[in-house]
């Protein structure tokens, strides 16, 4: 029940320790989920993850939970497991002991403004979304 405004595309992306056997590969299979230790983004309620393996009937082995991506990216670098994200949702300032890869099949989330109506909007937040 609320008018949408589409902004932008954001891939979601496999973060795995630089040491995990598929780092060297060119994108990470969303079936190999199965068998990792998971670490679940935004304490396990990431909708986007969800869904995305949803839609390749994975359930993941979910090991850890964690609400901000610079802990999940801490974990992952000391090796406790792997996770998906989206691309903007990682953060550029970490010592960078991850590869992040494009996942098999690949999938995108759709970023945008979410408002009760936009033809009720105040004049403040129409000039904001024009």
């Amino acid at each position: 029940p609320y008018d949408w405004i589409p902004l932008a595309e954001d891939q979601m992306l496999a973060v795995l320790p630089k040491t995990h056997p598929l780092a060297a590969k060119a994108a990470y299979p969303l079936q190999n989920c199965k068998y990792e230790r998971f670490i679940m983004p935004e304490h396990g309620q990431d909708q986007d993850v969800f869904d995305m393996l949803d839609e390749v009937h994975v359930k993941p082995d979910v090991y850890l939970s964690t609400f901000d991506s610079f802990t999940a990216i801490a974990m992952i670098e000391k090796g406790l497991g792997i996770s998906i994200m989206n691309e903007i949702s990682i953060p550029t300032r970490t010592s960078r002991d991850i590869v992040t890869l494009p996942t098999v099949p690949e999938h995108y989330i759709e970023m945008g403004i979410a408002l009760p109506s936009i033809a009720q909007a105040s004049p403040a937040v129409k000039k904001f979304i024009c």
